[in-house]
């Protein structure tokens, strides 16, 4: 493992080999880094986190206390991913994205209107992940109801829309 200057690393940390923690990052304690697995500068991963073979962690990217990235995931710069969630293996998270906690199977959807979206589940509720802010599918769709300046979103919304039934969550 290659870790870069005034990284911290917490008590029982484990770090896999080749894994590259860059200058800056903190590490919780009892977290766990996989194999291959890059933490960017500055960014943060939780107590307890499991960051899988290969992932990716942006620069800034926060990851909560508890937190499961699977192989191959890549969570971009500035991303916060909340307490418990759990991001599959190979899924992409982008930039500034916000996945709230205890989610699962985020998907990120697309950046409309100033923002960018992603869905997720919790409890097999869809949730729309907006700025920082989180909504039900439900609560999303009503907001940006019938808002000329919220066309783009609306498109993304009918994605949501897609995706949720093929997942089998409801709305909220």
């Amino acid at each position: 493992a290659r870790i870069g200057s005034y990284a911290s690393i917490g008590n029982g940390a484990s770090i896999g080999s080749y894994a590259r923690i860059v200058a800056d990052a903190i590490i919780g304690s009892y977290a766990s880094i996989g194999n291959d697995a890059i933490i960017g500068s500055y960014a943060s991963i939780g107590n307890g986190a499991s960051i899988g073979n290969g992932a990716r962690i942006g620069n800034g990217a926060i990851i909560g206390n508890g937190a499961i990235i699977g192989n191959g995931a890549s969570i971009g710069n500035g991303a916060s991913i909340g307490n418990g969630a759990s991001i599959g293996n190979g899924a992409s998270i982008g930039s500034y994205a916000s996945v709230g906690p205890r989610s699962s199977d985020a998907v990120d959807i697309g950046w409309a209107d100033g923002y960018r979206k992603c869905i997720a589940q919790v409890d097999g509720v869809a949730y729309i992940g907006a700025g920082c802010r989180w909504f039900t599918l439900a609560e999303a769709l009503k907001h940006w109801d019938n808002k000329p300046d919220r066309v783009l979103t609306m498109c993304l919304m009918r994605t949501a829309i897609a995706i949720a039934q093929s997942k089998g969550w409801s709305h909220g």
